[in-house]
């Protein structure tokens, strides 16, 4: 649609009060005209190097001639949700509006364009009477609507959505006509005013409505066409939206077998990049260890791609980080080391995650080269600020506790307790600490920390077992039960 906006600026330049009668007059428009006329050229010309813009969506009917029979039809039916949207339940399924087959098929086809073009000769006598905003109001409609027309095929058919930026032409006729009853009946122009703001408010509670429906919008479209990747696309994230994230990686596999064996355009390559991605979240977080090792192949496939722009998506942060986490779940010690190297080297990444990637190096490395991780984690979270010092001196305390040294983990942890302030991170230390005042043998400061514990954080599942079995040994047989 931004191809519309320069047309639109140069159609409202024609509502300036003089007339534009000498060459000269043209020339100090000239950084308004080429500006736009440059856009205009650009953004068409990518639109059509496009060579499948659609995704795989078929025109209107099947065919251009089917869509130009259909384009009246459309227009009037937009026009009639401006027009008249009482009661209006906006249906944007494959059946909400059927394609014309033909001029009489159905007939309505041809009355329409009669009517659209009565409109555009009506249009030109307000022209000719000086009247631009009337004169305005249809041929903007017109050429702010026409992207979502089919001229280009798109999976969605029909939807109230695309009239918002339409919306903007009518208005400046409503204005229009404000302005003329106005001078015709003096104080005409407040109950005018109060009229349209319902007439928008109904619009809007249409919008409404309009939203709650993407589900059934995209599983028409998949019924209609089954081989349009973008339609299964817009499937999954509707599914998504519901949470039904099982059938939105069904959906998503759909849209990657689509597009994987076929030489992809920029706009394809994008589905198919962000089709992998999501899918390979969506399967990490539902879990298992197929759907685990599934999504690491989907991320290493990732890896390997082009993004849109020509870059390599392996430069990129998101993807590395998502495949490390996978690479650790698995159990794969050493893949998961290779990512987290790889996000230190990155030059484009977040501190929090270079962060995250050092400590897990640490926490895998031996002796040696944990020391060096952990002065590089301390120097990133001195630089972060915040909690980040804190996360460090847990994972000290982790390292001091695996390697038996106590009283460092003690401290480090006591360290971290000041810093964390987060629930889940919070209650991890409390619950080491205790831990390691158990095997310092100081057992009443331990049961004193999960007693503690617990009050704040009663689901805090190992906590409860470590009080119990320590009541237990101090034959507290009722309280530990």
């Amino acid at each position: 649609m931004a191809a519309t906006l320069p047309l639109a600026l140069i159609a409202i330049s024609y509502m300036v009060p003089q007339e534009l009668e000498n060459p000269s007059q043209w020339r100090r428009r000239a950084p308004v005209w080429i500006p736009c006329a440059v856009v205009i050229l650009f953004l068409s010309w990518r639109v059509l190097a496009l060579h499948d813009p659609g995704a795989g969506a078929t025109y209107w009917g099947g065919s251009p001639q089917t869509v130009f029979w259909s384009l009246g039809r459309a227009l009037l039916k937009y026009l009639t949700l401006f027009i008249w949207p009482v009661g209006l339940s906006v249906d944007h399924s494959y059946g909400a509006f059927v394609a014309s087959s033909g001029p009489f098929s159905p007939w309505t086809s041809i009355v329409s364009w009669f009517v659209v073009i009565a409109g555009l000769f009506q249009s030109w006598r307000w022209l000719r009477r000086g009247n631009l905003r009337m004169a305005l109001m249809l041929p903007l409609f017109i050429v702010f609507l026409s992207p979502v027309l089919q001229v280009f095929p798109h999976p969605e058919r029909f939807a109230e959505r695309f009239m918002y930026l339409p919306l903007t032409a009518l208005l400046i006729g409503l204005g229009a006509i404000l302005i003329f009853f106005d001078k015709k009946i003096p104080g005409s122009r407040t109950p005018g005013t109060v009229i349209l703001l319902l007439l928008l408010t109904l619009l809007s509670r249409a919008r409404l409505d309009d939203w709650k429906g993407p589900y059934p919008l995209w599983s028409s479209a998949v019924a209609s066409q089954p081989e349009c990747a973008r339609a299964w696309f817009g499937l999954a994230e509707a599914a998504r939206d519901r949470g039904w994230n099982t059938q939105a990686v069904s959906d998503l596999g759909n849209t990657i077998a689509i597009l994987e064996p076929i030489e992809r355009d920029r706009l394809q390559q994008g589905y198919y990049l962000q089709a992998l991605q999501i899918r390979a979240g969506l399967l990490a977080s539902i879990g298992g260890e197929q759907n685990l090792r599934l999504a690491n192949e989907h991320l290493k496939g990732l890896l390997q791609q082009k993004d849109t722009d020509g870059s390599d998506v392996s430069r990129q942060e998101t993807p590395w980080r998502e495949s490390l986490k996978v690479r650790e779940r698995l159990g794969d010690t050493e893949g998961a080391r290779s990512a987290a190297r790889v996000l230190v080297e990155l030059p484009d990444v977040h501190d929090s995650t270079r962060l995250e990637a050092i400590l897990y190096l640490a926490a895998t490395s031996s002796d040696d080269e944990r020391d060096r991780y952990i002065k590089d984690a301390r120097d990133i979270a001195m630089r972060i600020g915040g909690r980040a010092s804190a996360r460090v001196a847990y994972q000290e305390g982790m390292l001091a506790l695996e390697q038996e040294r106590h009283e460092d983990a003690l401290v480090h942890f006591d360290e971290a307790l000041t810093g964390l302030d987060e629930k889940g991170r919070r209650s991890s230390a409390r619950y080491r600490k205790a831990e390691t005042l158990l095997k310092l043998g100081r057992t009443s400061k331990a049961r004193l920390t999960l007693e503690t514990l617990l009050s704040d954080d009663p689901a805090h599942l190992p906590s409860r077992l470590s009080l119990g079995e320590l009541l237990l040994a101090s034959r507290e047989t009722d309280a530990a039960i």
